[in-house]
């Protein structure tokens, strides 16, 4: 018996090291859980803080933006701004803004100020000082980086603080150094606590300041020089300060610093209480500087901070003294049951029973089978556990009503094992409630043997371990979620041992820093050695202020040197974790994270901003930007485009209001232009030519580009306009040059057209000539025969002979033939001269309704000399046609263009030798709501290599001298770009070529675009426009 005990208070005791060794490993595992999550809470209500911060800042930006367009800014512009800003929406903590203008100390100036308030509307100006205004302020010397007065010259209307138009802030020494500090840095800034005018004195009140150049200074002696004044913001301390916690959900407190210089700090806001609990030393202090004031804010842990030590801990050590209860318990018996199943089998079934009775009243699953693994017996625990009766489970095995599908096949497969072999099995498994729950347990399964030694069944303990092994499972996740995200972000973890100056880094920091640290650690030296020297001095000076305990974080951002000799950019962050008695830090311990990526951004970003910047303002397009058709904002360019002086005067019309009535094709421009914002809408971009006028009504001929994009779920549209009026002269200018050099090319040939009718003219008329003289002997005859009552014999036969002699019937017939030959042939000289008159004219501005086939019949008439010689021409023009507007002298270029090279490529291919004769047919007819032209010739043809490069401006295949390649490009333009139509080309070598044109009928067609160069297509106004080679 005694032997039993010391057995059975053995196993107690290794139970009770066990559980308080296994509580102390969860106590802390748990507690550094909740230091690791108190110190992401912390950071973000930092985050929460620099977030209202930022977007306070950025609606000060946003109304700074009126005033940087121009050096000045009226008051209903100011007043305008303001209307149109949602505050509660867009920015935080606004309470009023306003402008603070510099003023130089002159009466001139003054009165000047004066003026200019009572033209805004105002009352003129009443200077106000600090003193007279009955507000607190520190009298400042005669050092002033800016010698001139700081007067609030705009206050938003409607607000407290309008009383404190002509306030001089430059007489506050507080006012006047963050105005300063403000204009050289370029920067917004913060000023320290102050009393405004129109504000409670018991009220705390902050004012936000961003300063107003003229143009865009670089350096600080430029921002000096070119301050105008600035815009400042009053902060409700209640929105931006206030609340923090609610980022945490109230779990974290927190106290809000400003620092007051000398005086020390003072506390801005505050909220919630320290949890008196272990977590009263989790604390969390971080500094910073923002808009020129350092804040300080101290964080701490609410009541309403979850922790998950204390029940984890208590669980854990009841369940194992329970464990160890039992276990020592079932020890004991086991061992004074073996010793009394010596004596008798009576003894041993007493001693059964009270281990039944201590099975039952045991808070652990305890479970009796037979040999077959089939229970005979469960206690009150195993209902409690499980959900289980013990009628409801005896006669079945454990397995199948305990366990599941997510039950774990090898531990299954172990315990079978055992069994099999009589022995015991000890481990955890997943079983299942009677309620479906999952739940995990501690299992022990032991074989029982009666006194003879034979094997009668088995004893099963299960120990329900599931929160534990929750929070295990739990602490494991959000170990290796703190590994992934240091991963992720490149973040290395460190701590310095301040007294032995050795700094510890973990695995990650060769990728980031370039170098390695060796069990030992390195010498902190060694660390300072690799930052850049222009970074050191910061470093040190930040670190030595947490060492020293001004600070229980700081941050540093510099460059590290790489073992290459490059740097790389690092963050780190850190907080001091042991002090010694006089307050210096003794460890250190924090992160470091690169940020290369993020610098680069952040210099790309300052160089784009700057560079798209002085590109629109410097741009030699005018570019315009767009909400629903009325103009936000635009270039300087723009404004000299149009003729007006400022973008307010510009504003005063929409931009359809800057077009002709009409524009040139004869659409109204109010019309057309509805339908291309239509089409940019629906689109989201569109390139296209239009007519646009100044305010004095002059006419400029623009390239237009527009894209539709959305921003803060508002439509915004930027259009690039062109001036392209030069670019149409030279055009015009080109085509008619080109049109005379076909012109003159025909000269010769259309001399030799006039100079064969001409020639039957003068033949003509010389016979006619003659002609008359005979016939008017003979009149003379007839005349003196009538004259003489008694004719001679002699005159009747004079009479007779002269008949014969003008053979008169002959005469009579040939000079009827003559007049008829003549008169045709001058018909002939007279078409050719008015289609060469056509060909010649330069052309206008505006279409005419004109007969497409007659303006054929010209062009082949003025082009008739250089294809007779080689060709066939025939016109099987159809008189269904009706007329069309067109651009005529234009569209008769095309024709002569296209009839003269199918005459060039059949002498290519014959030879101007041959006596042979190749076919030119020019034929029209209607295709539906279309008109097609198609001109075709059994020419020499064209492979598709050059099919494809026809309609290239300035491409020929003709020899040096016989061909500009300006023909084709510009009937490509005329046909596309002026008429609206298609122009294809089908050509195969050896057989000859055909050229179809298509028109649009509708006079009312919809605007084309600029097609692309060679291309396929040109997107028009709900249509695409098909111009295609091949």
């Amino acid at each position: 018996m005694k032997r039993s005990l010391t057995l059975a208070l053995s196993v107690a005791c290794v139970g009770i090291v066990v559980t308080a060794a296994t509580v102390n490993v969860v106590r802390r595992s748990a507690m550094r859980h909740d230091q690791v999550r108190f110190e992401h809470l912390a950071d973000r209500l930092h985050g929460e803080f620099q977030r209202r911060m930022q977007q306070s800042e950025l609606g000060l930006v946003a109304v700074q933006c009126l005033f940087s367009a121009s050096e000045t800014v009226r008051y209903d512009e100011f007043t305008h701004l303001l209307a149109q800003i949602n505050f509660e929406d867009e920015f935080l903590g606004a309470e009023a803004f306003g402008y603070l203008e510099i003023v130089p100390d002159t009466p001139e100036a003054l009165e000047s100020l004066s003026d200019e308030l009572v033209a805004s509307g105002l009352p003129p100006l009443r200077l106000l000082t600090p003193k007279n205004a009955g507000i607190p302020y520190e009298q400042v010397g005669n050092d002033r980086l800016i010698p001139a007065r700081f007067i609030v010259k705009f206050v938003q209307p409607g607000t407290r603080f309008s009383q404190a138009i002509g306030l001089d802030m430059g007489e506050d020494l507080a006012r006047r150094r963050t105005a300063e500090l403000s204009a050289r840095t370029g920067r917004a800034c913060i000023t320290p606590r102050l009393q405004l005018v129109g504000a409670d004195p018991n009220e705390v009140n902050f004012l936000y300041m961003v300063p107003h150049y003229r143009g865009l200074p670089m350096t600080e002696a430029e921002r000096l020089e070119s301050i105008v004044g600035w815009v400042g913001m009053v902060i409700d301390s209640s929105v931006v300060f206030e609340g923090l916690e609610t980022a945490t959900g109230a779990e974290l407190g927190y106290r809000l610093f400003i620092q007051e210089g000398d005086n020390g700090k003072f506390e801005v806001a505050s909220s919630g209480e320290l949890e008196d609990s272990y977590v009263k030393n989790f604390k969390h202090h971080a500094a910073e500087k923002i808009a020129g004031q350092r804040w300080d804010i101290e964080m701490f842990p609410t009541r309403a901070f979850a922790t998950t030590a204390s029940s984890l801990v208590w669980m854990i050590a009841l369940g194992g003294a329970c464990c160890t209860v039992l276990v020592s318990t079932l020890v004991f018996l086991l061992s004074s049951s073996a010793y009394r199943a010596n004596r008798a089998a009576a003894k041993m079934t007493v001693d059964l029973r009270k281990l039944a009775m201590v099975a039952q009243r045991t808070t652990n699953s305890v479970i009796i089978t037979d040999v077959e693994r089939k229970i005979t017996w469960v206690n009150e625990g195993f209902t409690r556990i499980s959900g289980y009766e013990l009628h409801e489970v005896i006669g079945k095995t454990p397995g199948s009503i305990l366990q599941c599908e997510e039950s774990d096949r090898q531990t299954i497969a172990e315990i079978r094992k055992a069994l099999r072999e009589k022995k015991g099995f000890y481990g955890e498994m997943l079983n299942r409630h009677k309620n479906g729950e999952h739940y995990w347990v501690n299992l022990d399964i032991q074989p029982l043997h009666d006194v003879g030694g034979e094997h009668i069944g088995y004893l099963a303990i299960k120990n329900d371990v599931t929160e534990a092994h929750q929070a295990a499972e739990e602490l494991k996740q959000a170990t290796q979620r703190t590994e992934y995200a240091l991963d992720g972000g490149r973040m290395s973890i460190w701590d310095w041992d301040v007294q032995k100056e050795r700094v510890f880094y973990d695995s990650r920091c060769y990728s980031i820093t370039g170098h390695t640290s060796s069990k030992d650690g390195d010498p902190i030296q060694a660390w300072f050695d690799r930052i850049h020297v222009d970074d050191l001095e910061h470093v040190e000076r930040e670190i030595g202020r947490c060492v020293e305990g001004e600070t229980e974080v700081f941050q540093i951002e510099w460059r590290c040197r790489l073992s290459d000799g490059e740097y790389n950019w690092l963050f780190a962050r850190g907080q001091a974790l042991q002090r010694n008695e006089d307050g210096r830090a003794t460890l250190l311990a924090g992160t470091t994270m690169e940020i290369n990526e993020r610098k680069r951004v952040e210099t790309a970003l300052i160089e784009n901003t700057k560079r798209s910047q002085a590109m629109f303002n410097s741009s030699q397009d005018a570019i315009l930007f767009l909400s629903n058709g009325e103009l936000q904002d635009c270039n300087p360019r723009a404004l000299e485009m149009f003729g007006f002086d400022s973008l307010d005067e510009m504003r005063s019309g929409n931009l359809i209001s800057l077009s002709p009535e009409y524009q040139p094709d004869g659409k109204r421009s109010d019309v057309e232009g509805e339908k291309i914002m239509e089409m940019i809408r629906r689109n989201g971009k569109k390139h296209f030519e239009w007519t646009y006028q100044t305010r004095e009504k002059q006419p400029i001929d623009c390239d237009i580009s527009v894209v539709s994009f959305e921003l803060s779920g508002r439509i915004y549209e930027q259009a690039v306009i062109r001036d392209i009026s030069s670019k149409k002269e030279l055009q015009r200018q080109l085509s008619q040059t080109q049109k005379l050099e076909s012109i003159g090319q025909l000269a010769a040939g259309v001399a030799h057209e006039i100079n064969t009718p001409m020639q039957c003219v003068f033949g003509n008329v010389e016979y006619l000539n003659s002609a008359f003289d005979k016939a008017f002997d003979l009149i003379n005859s007839y005349r003196e025969l009538r004259e003489d009552e008694n004719p001679s014999e002699l005159a009747q036969k004079v009479v007779p002979k002269a008949e014969a002699s003008c053979r008169f019937d002959a005469l009579q017939r040939n000079i009827t033939e003559s007049i008829q030959e003549a008169h045709d042939a001058s018909n002939r000289v007279i078409g050719i001269v008015r289609a060469m008159k056509t060909m010649s004219h330069p052309g206008t501005s505006d279409k005419s309704t004109t007969d497409l086939n007659q303006l054929i019949r010209d062009a082949t008439t003025v082009a008739r000399n250089h294809w007779k010689f080689v060709a066939e021409l025939q016109l099987d023009l159809d008189e269904t046609v009706a007329p069309l507007p067109l651009f005529p002298a234009q569209m008769s270029q095309v024709i002569l263009n296209l009839v003269v090279n199918s005459a060039d490529a059949i002498e290519e291919k014959i030879g101007s030798e041959s006596h042979e004769l190749g076919s030119i047919s020019v034929t029209t007819h209607n295709a539906d709501d279309d008109i097609q032209i198609v001109v075709s010739d059994t020419g020499a043809g064209m492979p598709e290599s050059i099919q494809c490069r026809v309609f290239d401006p300035f491409f020929t295949t003709k020899d040096v001298g016989k061909g500009t390649g300006q023909g084709l490009a510009i009937a490509y333009d005329v046909v596309v770009k002026q008429h609206g139509g298609t122009i294809k080309v089908d050509s195969t070598p050896g057989k000859g070529t055909q050229f179809t044109i298509t028109l649009p009928s509708n006079v009312d067609s919809e605007p084309g675009s600029l097609p692309v160069v060679n291309g396929t297509e040109s997107v028009r106004v709900g249509d695409l426009i098909e111009a295609t080679v091949g």
